[in-house]
């Protein structure tokens, strides 16, 4: 007779396994079996055990990466759906620190904002370590709680975001929060791949959800930076 698998929350009862999920949405790129150990401070068996269970729970996923000489490396990403307890994941402490950041550079000048959100992104590529763009940024997108759908196109890969982590300050700081955010991708995807780019932005309605970002890997310096289309005016914010 099969097992119930258990439910999200009863996989995230136990410390270790709640531990290792957080290393793994913090790291916003997959860890092997001993990185996510390390993280949460827990032995290499028990993060393993515990891995299984956040697997069966649909909370993280499992793959392959080539190790040292080819060898493949199993790693864990989160999963693609994941939720706790039914609730989008949050990330307003990691929004905070990034805005933290950007102060000093919005009194200056607004239009920075975007250049400083490309220099965060860069340091999550550089922490991800070898990866194609797209790849990086699919990670890092679901780490922080956007639930990305991934969809090929002949011209490059299209992002729906289903879910906005930071749709309670975005009513209110729209054009802040979605220019941090273009910047922080085209960080990520420049930074982890020469010659990708993000070439098309379109931010929507916070509490709808359903942002696109359209990344090229095969974008010249000739053709010029992303399109940011103007959010709908039809959509009320308020």
């Amino acid at each position: 007779m099969d097992l119930p698998l258990p439910s999200r929350d009863e996989a995230l009862a136990q410390p270790a396994a709640a531990r290792l999920f957080d290393a793994l949405t913090e790291a916003k790129h997959p860890l092997t079996t001993s990185e996510a150990a390390k993280v949460a401070g827990v032995h290499p068996n028990t993060a393993r055990k515990h891995l299984g269970h956040l697997a069966d729970a649909g909370l993280v996923e499992s793959g392959s990466d080539p190790g040292p000489r080819g060898r493949p490396r199993k790693i864990w990403r989160v999963g693609k759906d994941a939720r706790i307890a039914g609730q989008p994941p949050e990330a307003y402490q990691e929004l905070a620190g990034w805005l933290g950041r950007s102060v000093a550079v919005l009194a200056a000048d607004p239009g920075e904002i975007r250049a400083q959100g490309r220099r965060i992104g860069r340091e999550i590529a550089e922490d991800a370590g070898s990866g194609d763009g797209t790849g990086v940024l699919e990670d890092s997108l679901r780490a922080m709680g956007f639930w990305p759908q991934r969809k090929q196109r002949e011209d490059g890969t299209r992002f729906t975001l289903c879910n906005c982590p930071y749709r309670d300050v975005a009513k209110s700081n729209i054009s802040v929060i979605c220019t941090l955010h273009l910047g922080i991708a085209e960080g990520i995807v420049s930074g982890a791949e020469a010659g990708a780019r993000v070439v098309g932005f379109e931010p929507k309605d916070a509490c709808l959800a359903g942002c696109t970002i359209d990344v090229d890997a095969t974008w010249h310096e000739s053709e010029g930076g992303p399109r940011m289309r103007p959010r709908d005016p039809s959509v009320d914010e308020t």
